[in-house]
C-alpha cells in the first residue's frame, strides 16, 4: 500500500495523460477490432493486460497509466523481497538495509520510466517483473522440482510481454555454478529452460511467422562495431540523463566510470575476507552486465529518453550494486542518509523533468485531435510539422490515422504535409515558421492549415 501510494506520487504528473504514438496502433487493434497478435509481432501478455484494462474502464487513458503506475510498485515490492532472500550475510540488519536502499534506489530510478510514462512500455516493465520473480523464486528455500516449474513459467511468460527477458537463463545458470549444485540438478535446470525458450520460439514463429520481424532483425543484423558502441551507450546511460552535448556526456562517462572502477577495487579489497559477501556482489556485476546485453544489441539513444524502457531490467541489478556498495563503504548512519537522500533527490528531478516531457507530448496530441475535431464537414484540414517525439516522449511518429479513427475524425478530411523529428526541429533556433507549400503541396485558399511551431498547435489563417 505505502509503494502504491508513493508510486502515485511520483509519477502523479502522467496520470492525466492520452494515449499517445502506438498507442492508438494497439489499442485499436486489441481493444477495438479484438486481435490479440499483430504480424512479426508476439507480445500476447502485454496485449492481454490491455484488453484487461479497457474492459475494466473503457477507452480512458487514466486506467491504462493508474495500471501501469500500481505494476511499478508491484515490481520494487518483489525486487526488495528478493534483496532480503538474497542471503549473503549473517548480519540480518546489514541484509535489511541494502535491500530497502536498493528498493528505493529503482524505485526513483529516472532512466527506465518509459516503462510507466508510455502505456505500452508495460511489455518490458511486465516482463522484467516476472523475471525477477523468476529469480526471487530461485532464491528461496523449497523442492527444486517445483522451483524449476515456477520458474520456467515466470520466464515463459515473461517472454510474451517483452523479449528483455530472454537473458535470464544466462543469470540461472551464473547461481547454480555459484551454489555448486550436483551436475544431474544443473544438467535439468539447464534442458528445462533452454525448452522453455524453444517453445516459446516455435509458439511465436506459429503464431507471428517470425522470429524478431522487421523491428527486431534490423538490431539483429548488426556487427561487433555497432554492438561495442552500443554497448557503451548503454552503459553510459546507465547512471547519466540524456544529453545533447557529446562531448561533455563523453567526459563525465569517463570520470565516474573511472570512480565506479576505483571504487570497485577498493570494495573487493575490503570483502577479501567475507568470500560470501563478495561473491554476491560480484554476481550482481555479472547479472547487470547480462541485463545489458539487449540494450547493447538494440542500441538507447544518448540524446533523449527514447528507448529507455530497455534499461529496466538491467536498473534491478545497478541498484543493487550501488546500495551494496554504500553500505559497506560508508558505515555512518547519518552519512549514508545524507547521501541517499542526494542520490533520490537528484533522481527524483530527473524523474520529473521527464514525466513532464510525457506530459506536454500528451498536451499535444490531445490539442491537435481537439482541433481536428472541430473541423466543418466538407473543409480539408492540411497539418505541417506533425511531431514525432517531444525530447523522447513519443507524440505521433506512427499512430495517427488510428488516432483519428478512435475519435470519430474523418480520415479523409485531413492531409499531413510533414513530420517533425526532433533533430530537424533542433535546426531551428526559435519557433518553426510555417510554409505555404510542403512537399509540393499547395494549401488551397479555403481550406485549413494547422501547424506545430516547437511550442503549440498554431490555426493559420488563409
Amino acid at each position: 500500500m505505502i509503494l502504491s501510494l508513493l508510486s502515485l506520487a511520483i509519477y502523479a504528473p502522467i496520470i492525466g495523460n492520452s494515449f499517445l504514438n502506438d498507442d492508438f496502433i494497439v489499442i485499436k487493434r486489441v481493444c477495438i477490432d479484438g486481435q490479440l497478435i499483430s504480424p512479426g509481432f508476439f507480445r500476447p501478455l502485454s496485449d492481454l493486460s490491455i484488453l484487461l484494462t479497457y474492459k475494466l474502464g473503457g477507452l480512458n487513458p487514466l486506467f491504462f497509466y493508474l495500471t501501469g503506475i500500481l505494476f511499478h510498485a508491484l515490481s520494487t515490492l518483489l525486487f526488495i523481497r528478493l534483496g532480503l532472500d538474497w542471503k549473503w550475510t549473517a548480519n540480518e540488519q546489514q541484509q535489511q538495509r541494502a535491500a530497502l536502499l536498493a528498493g528505493i534506489l529503482f524505485f526513483t530510478y529516472p532512466f527506465h520510466n518509459e516503462s510507466v510514462a508510455w502505456i505500452l512500455g508495460r511489455g518490458a516493465l511486465i516482463a522484467d517483473t516476472l523475471g525477477i520473480a523468476a529469480l526471487l523464486i530461485l532464491v528461496r528455500p523449497g523442492k527444486d522440482i517445483y522451483k524449476l516449474i515456477a520458474v520456467c513459467a515466470c520466464y515463459f511468460a515473461g517472454l510474451a510481454a517483452y523479449e528483455t527477458v530472454v537473458v535470464l537463463p544466462v543469470m540461472i545458470f551464473i547461481y547454480l555454478l555459484y551454489n555448486k549444485v550436483g551436475r544431474r540438478q544443473l544438467i535439468t535446470w539447464t534442458f528445462a529452460l533452454g525448452l522453455t525458450l524453444v517453445l516459446h520460439v516455435l509458439l511465436r514463429v506459429y503464431v507471428s511467422g517470425r522470429i524478431a520481424g522487421d523491428y527486431g532483425e534490423g538490431f539483429l543484423n548488426g556487427g561487433l562495431v555497432p554492438f561495442a558502441t552500443n554497448a557503451i551507450k548503454a552503459l553510459g546511460r546507465t547512471f547519466l540523463p540524456p544529453m545533447d552535448a557529446p562531448g561533455w556526456m563523453i567526459a563525465l562517462f569517463v570520470v565516474i566510470l573511472s570512480l565506479a572502477l576505483g571504487l570497485f577495487y577498493y570494495l573487493r579489497k575490503r570483502l577479501l575476507k567475507d568470500r560470501q559477501a563478495l561473491s554476491y556482489f560480484y554476481m550482481q556485476v555479472v547479472f547487470f552486465l547480462v541485463a545489458l546485453l539487449i540494450p547493447s544489441l538494440v542500441g538507447v539513444s544518448t540524446h533523449t529518453s527514447e528507448s529507455d524502457r530497455l534499461l529496466n531490467f538491467s536498473s534491478y541489478f545497478f541498484s543493487t550494486i550501488v546500495a551494496f556498495g554504500l553500505v559497506h563503504i560508508i558505515q555512518q548512519s547519518k552519512w549514508l542518509l545524507m547521501i541517499m537522500v542526494a542520490i533520490v533527490g537528484v533522481h527524483i528531478y530527473l524523474l520529473e523533468k521527464n514525466n513532464l516531457n510525457w506530459r506536454k507530448a500528451s498536451a499535444s496530441v490531445r490539442e491537435i485531435l481537439a482541433l481536428l475535431g472541430k473541423t466543418g464537414a466538407g473543409k480539408k484540414t492540411y497539418i505541417e510539422n506533425l511531431p514525432e517525439e517531444i525530447n523522447g516522449a513519443f507524440v505521433f511518429r506512427v499512430g495517427f490515422r488510428e488516432a483519428l479513427l478512435l475519435n470519430n475524425i474523418d480520415t479523409a478530411g485531413v492531409q499531413v504535409l510533414s513530420t517533425l523529428p526532433r533533430d530537424t526541429a533542433l535546426l531551428f533556433p526559435g519557433i518553426i515558421p510555417y510554409a505555404r507549400k510542403i512537399n509540393k503541396v499547395v494549401v488551397p485558399a479555403k481550406a485549413r492549415l494547422i501547424y506545430w511551431n516547437r511550442e503549440k498547435w498554431v490555426i493559420v489563417p488563409l
